[in-house]
């Protein structure tokens, strides 16, 4: 038995390069799903925070991509965010204080607009094959 497909080896050629753009195609996605999302750490730390620390802002970082992951969240120069995170035990005070959390609630809050981002993202690199 025998079949003939038209345009099969079309289809071929296609899928290998899709599979060859496939890597450039998930970091372009990671890549603006996390600018997305430190955008919207930025703009809202204080909201959750309460006030103004002057480094905040500018301390959210995006990292590079490994492993399939990229992370967002903050350098050293705000240490105490994650401690607000987390809770933490005040030595002065002598006693544990709770913890606030500041970037999981935006995340939850913005986990949609990212994940739009990033579908639109990987079908602009997808359009462009």
């Amino acid at each position: 038995m025998e079949f003939d497909f038209e345009g099969f080896d079309e289809l071929l050629n296609q899928i290998e390069k899709l599979g060859d753009k496939a890597t450039d195609i998930e970091k372009v996605s990671l890549q603006t799903g996390a600018e997305v999302l430190k955008e919207d750490y930025q703009n809202n730390i204080y909201n959750r925070i309460g006030y103004d620390t002057g480094v905040s802002q500018e301390s959210i970082t995006v990292s590079k991509i490994s492993n399939h992951q990229i992370h967002v969240g903050p350098t050293t120069d705000a240490f105490y965010l994650r401690f607000l995170e987390n809770g933490f035990y005040n030595v002065m005070a002598k006693k544990f204080i709770p913890a606030t959390p500041i970037f999981q609630p935006i995340f939850l809050q913005s986990r949609e607009k990212v994940l739009k981002a990033m579908i639109e993202a990987a079908r602009n690199e997808m359009s462009s094959l």
